[in-house]
C-alpha cells in the first residue's frame, strides 16, 4: 500500500481511506462525493426566511431591526419595548420560554 500511495503522490491515510470506500461500495465509491454540510447549524427554519423575505419584498425599504420587530410581534416571540430596545421573552405554553433570536 505504501509504494501504490507514494506513487499516486497521497498518504497512506488517505490510501486507505479509498481502499476501504471501494471494499464498501465497489467502483461507485470512487466517485467524488459532495463536501456539502448535512445541516446547518445557524440556518432559519425555512418557513422564518420565507416570511423575512415576503416581508423584505412587501417593505424594501425596511432593515434588519424593523423586519425583525415585525418578525416578533407577529409570531408572538416576545415584547419589545420601544425605549429600552430590550426584549422580554414571553411564556411559551409549549415549553420554557422563548428566547430572542
Amino acid at each position: 500500500m505504501a509504494e501504490l500511495c507514494r506513487e499516486f503522490g497521497i498518504s497512506r491515510k488517505t490510501g486507505y481511506k479509498i481502499f476501504d470506500r471501494y471494499q464498501e461500495r465497489g467502483i461507485h465509491g470512487l466517485t467524488d462525493r459532495s463536501r456539502r454540510p448535512y445541516r446547518y447549524a445557524n440556518q432559519l427554519p425555512f418557513q422564518v426566511e420565507n416570511y423575512i423575505l415576503n416581508v423584505k419584498h412587501e417593505h424594501p425599504s425596511w432593515g434588519a431591526r424593523k423586519i425583525r420587530e415585525r418578525l416578533l410581534m407577529d409570531y408572538d416571540l416576545g415584547y419589545f419595548d420601544l425605549e429600552t430596545r430590550v426584549l422580554e421573552p414571553l411564556e411559551n405554553p409549549f415549553g420554557p420560554k422563548v428566547l430572542p433570536m
